[in-house]
């Protein structure tokens, strides 16, 4: 924590660095560097006020570190104040958050002067930080943003602050981001309580940002409302470098300015404002009239219940102004939310009202605008600025194509051109009926997707390779862009063609460690991965991730993107240890730095839940699962990738655990959004119906299933081609579903299709391969040709164990069938010893009853009726007694299959 240069009033500024100590003005006894307080050694004096001093120290013992000791002075204090001090230790001790301060100890020095230590802080007020970085207006709201979130967890355990200001508001630079922390709770109240004492009550805080009922003289009128009022005073001063002005900021006599009318007080000055936010004057105006002018005004007005109800509000207005959404402090207008909605679905809603050709003749228009820049360039270099201008353009509408939007729109266009050439026609409502009856048939997305790939982005390519040869750093950002597309749009295999050149020429004109490169690099390595070539994505990721773990000098989400898309080609390749060594050791360091609530720590805990999957872990990692997913069920759209791709992994792991109805519910909901939003062939509606039928299939609705599966492998054959793993993947399930249901001979080819296409692809030892080979064993098994079968089981175990180990899952249940395969085929005592040397080990309670039920009927089918009726009264029974409501679902469901196997056995004896 360091003193600020700004807003200091009523503490006295000093010298943070060398200087001499002063004594204190009430007489105390003097603290010089050197001195100890505690386990703290004073080292310099970092600021001074009417109650105490704060102290740069550094702790001793039990850990050494530097910290801000907070002391206050005993003579002239009354007991107010010191009940403030005391309700400031309490405060930060409750408080555990990024934006806030934090307490590391507390007590009474020799003297019986009252202090804590607390978080040492290397930076500059939020004011100041603003202006010595230059922050553009977006990252001056991004760090506002950060700041509500530490205001509203200060709200949520019922505190409020009552003195926000720049000046209590530090931030420094960690790995290249802008960290705010609140500070100096010393006038904090409860929200349940207020300081008195006798009969008037004392206004505390600073003027210029105190509400109008904190500025009053009733304590009782201040709420978090009062909170927010600061808060909107801070952003009036990050947008203008004025505030709103007066003592307790206005009355309700005042008229307020809105901020872009503020600038006029200026003059001179505001060009200055503009430039230091990386804008023009009259940019600057035009971003805060109208929506930011709302905001402050909302924030700030002297009415407590016009202004934002929480700084949570605040914050989510100023997310809303940020992503392009209408704010909630603007008036109500249907013209000012549709003219939102245009602006976030530009292309789409242009392509809605008119036909294919006014596309493309748009898009003439802007490439037609980049040959104009470019010529421009070649007659006068002073022109480039615009040419980058042009070209930023043209990327940003690249990258905001809406394809569900577009592919409605171009239906909805043909249908109206269609209405008004049949206005006068008898049959006008036959024809529009019976095209909205063949439109239904037509996934707009598919329809979007074919047109964009085809006479749009190709056409863009083409021009790009013809008409910017000469320029690689133009040309690769604009090939970024359109990568960026094809990913959006399913096409992986063209993006990784496209993020491939722009490497190279991004190598070749910025060098391999630039920026850029190293963000197309990490590009084309997740392209690839989603494309299927997993060598290649493992090897540039894995080169990548050595390169810049440790590079403090690159930005912290970068750093993150790669470990995360690392530790997921780890597991893509069957190399689930090392994936979740990088995994767990990604979480804790974000969890760490930014809390459980982060969007990139919910990824890679998403990610490392899957690693868990395929170590066998599969508890585990439905917590982890159904956790994510209730975060982000409170902090994304419904409609988020994310938030769908949770609600896949929870259904996934539901229905692995038996928990069927729980499943199909989460997949019907994500295949009806999906198929929405990308159409019927895009490779994450078929993975979203492939899981659908998958649970259908195992609840017993088989028809429905494989009808379904059927389907997905063949769009999956045409669009991915035969060995892709996704297709791999469907082949597989439809070939279980015809086993479930007894056709056996259809399943067969099936089968050994994805078996061996997979030893090809992946290798003969990834765990995809490995569970296609038990797949065969198990289904030639079923069609008693027992020989192969166990051959194949065999050595499948054996790799496995190898792989594995011993106690996976996977393994587990190899050798489970096995010895099934064993007891069918006529070989009793191998089934038998292979059950028994499963045993021996420590395995979980699920596969310890299917094991003593497998032996149960070896036992029994091969005579041995003593052995039988042992196992069953040692270890099935009292198993079977159990009270089913303590079972968990996949336990229940073993249950009852047992219960129901034994009945026959009971009838039968």
């Amino acid at each position: 924590m360091t003193a600020s240069d700004d807003a200091l009033d009523p503490t006295q500024r000093l010298n943070t660095r060398a200087g001499p100590a002063t004594a204190p003005p009430d007489g105390d006894e003097r603290i010089l560097p050197g001195d100890r307080i505690g386990h703290f050694r004073i080292a310099a004096v970092l600021g001074s006020g009417g109650m105490g001093e704060v102290y740069r120290a550094e702790q001793l013992e039990p850990v050494r570190r530097t910290v801000a000791l907070k002391r206050l002075r005993l003579r002239r204090l009354d007991a107010r104040q010191l009940a403030w001090f005391e309700i400031e230790r309490q405060v930060l001790a409750q408080m555990q958050h990024p934006a806030i301060a934090q307490i590391f100890d507390a007590g009474t020095d020799d003297d019986g002067a009252p202090y804590f230590a607390m978080e040492f802080i290397e930076g500059d007020s939020l004011l100041r930080y603003c202006e010595l970085h230059r922050l553009t207006l977006r990252a001056r709201l991004e760090l506002l943003i950060r700041v509500c979130e530490g205001v509203q967890h200060a709200h949520q355990k019922g505190i409020i602050h009552r003195d926000l200001k720049p000046a209590n508001i530090l931030v420094s630079t960690v790995d290249g981001r802008a960290l705010p922390r609140i500070i100096d709770f010393g006038i904090a109240t409860a929200t349940t309580r207020s300081l008195a004492a006798g009969s008037g009550s004392e206004i505390v805080g600073t003027p210029d940002y105190m509400s109008p009922e904190q500025a009053g003289v009733s304590a009782a009128a201040v709420d978090l409302r009062s909170d927010v009022y600061a808060l909107g005073v801070i952003l009036y001063e990050l947008l203008t470098g004025l505030r709103p002005g007066g003592v307790g900021g206005h009355d309700a006599a005042t008229t307020l300015r809105p901020p872009s009318r503020a600038l006029d007080t200026l003059r001179e000055r505001a060009a200055g404002v503009a430039q230091r936010q990386g804008l023009s004057l009259p940019s600057l105006r035009r971003n805060l009239r109208d929506d930011l002018d709302w905001i402050a005004l909302k924030a700030i007005a002297p009415e407590r219940d016009a202004r934002y109800d929480s700084a949570a509000a605040f914050a989510a207005d100023l997310r809303c102004y940020l992503d392009g959404y209408p704010v909630a402090a603007a008036p109500a207008s249907r013209r000012y939310v549709l003219g939102k909605f245009v602006r976030r679905n530009r292309l789409g809603i242009a392509t809605a009202g008119v036909a294919l050709a006014a596309l493309l003749a748009g898009l003439a228009l802007s490439l037609y605008g980049l040959w104009q820049a470019d010529a421009q360039r070649r007659v006068a270099e002073a022109r480039g600025r615009e040419l980058e201008q042009v070209v930023a353009f043209q990327q940003a509408t690249l990258k905001g194509i809406d394809i569900a939007a577009m592919g409605t729109g171009l239906i909805a266009a043909q249908r109206e051109q269609l209405a008004t050439q049949l206005a006068r026609d008898a049959q006008r409502d036959t024809v529009l009926a019976q095209f909205d009856a063949a439109t239904q048939r037509i996934a707009p997305s598919d329809l979007a997707r074919t047109a964009l790939d085809r006479f749009v982005l190709a056409g863009a390519l083409a021009s790009i390779d013809r008409d910017f040869a000469d320029q690689p750093q133009v040309a690769a950002d604009l090939r970024a862009s359109a990568a960026e597309v094809y990913m959006a749009i399913g096409g992986y295999a063209r993006a990784a063609e496209l993020w491939r050149a722009v490497l190279d020429a991004r190598q070749t004109q910025l060098g391999p460690d630039a920026l850029p490169t190293l963000q197309a690099e990490s590009e084309l390595g997740t392209a690839l991965g989603e494309s299927g070539d997993l060598a290649a994505a493992r090897t540039i990721l894995e080169g990548l991730y050595r390169r810049t773990t440790d590079r403090a000098d690159l930005p912290l989400d970068l750093r993150e993107r790669i470990a995360a898309a690392y530790a997921v080609t780890l597991n893509d390749q069957g190399e689930t240890a090392a994936a979740l060594q990088v995994q767990e050791a990604l979480l804790a360091r974000i969890v760490a730095e930014r809390g459980e609530r982060d969007l990139q720590a919910l990824k890679v805990r998403n990610n490392l839940a899957i690693s868990l999957v395929r170590a066998g872990r599969r508890e585990e990692a439905r917590d982890h699962f159904e956790a994510v997913l209730e975060v982000r069920r409170g902090l994304l759209p419904p409609d988020d990738p994310d938030l769908l791709g949770s609600m896949l992994n929870v259904a996934a792991i539901r229905g692995a655990l038996d928990d069927f109805d729980g499943a199909l519910d989460l997949q019907q909901q994500v295949y009806d959004t999906l198929r929405r939003l990308h159409g019927d062939e895009h490779p994450k509606t078929l993975g979203a119906l492939n899981n659908l039928a998958s649970t259908l299939s195992r609840m017993g609705r088989a028809d429905e299933a494989i009808a379904q599966l059927e389907r997905v492998v063949a769009v999956a054959r045409r669009t991915q081609g035969a060995t892709h793993p996704d297709t791999l993947r469907w082949i597989n399930n439809l070939a279980a579903t015809l086993v479930r249901e007894g056709r056996f001979e259809q399943a067969l080819p099936l089968q050994r299709e994805a078996f061996e296409a997979r030893a090809r692809v992946l290798g003969p030892n990834h765990q995809d391969t490995l569970r296609s080979a038990g797949n065969v064993a198990d289904l030639l098994g079923k069609l008693e040709r027992y020989d192969e079968a166990i051959a194949l089981a065999r050595s499948n175990l054996a790799a496995r164990t190898a792989v594995l180990g011993p106690m996976h899952q996977e393994t587990i249940e190899a050798q489970l069938l096995l010895a099934r395969l064993l007891s069918a085929g006529g070989d009793a005592q191998a089934a038998i010893d292979a059950l028994r040397a499963l045993l021996a080990l420590d395995i979980g309670e699920r596969d310890r009853v299917n094991a003593q039920s497998q032996l149960y009927a070896v036992y029994r089918d091969s005579g041995r009726t003593a052995d039988a009726v042992r196992v069953r009264r040692e270890a099935i029974d009292p198993f079977l007694a159990r009270d089913p409501a303590t079972l968990d679902p996949a336990l229940r469901f073993l249950r009852e299959r047992l219960v129901e196997d034994l009945a026959d056995d009971d009838a039968a004896g």
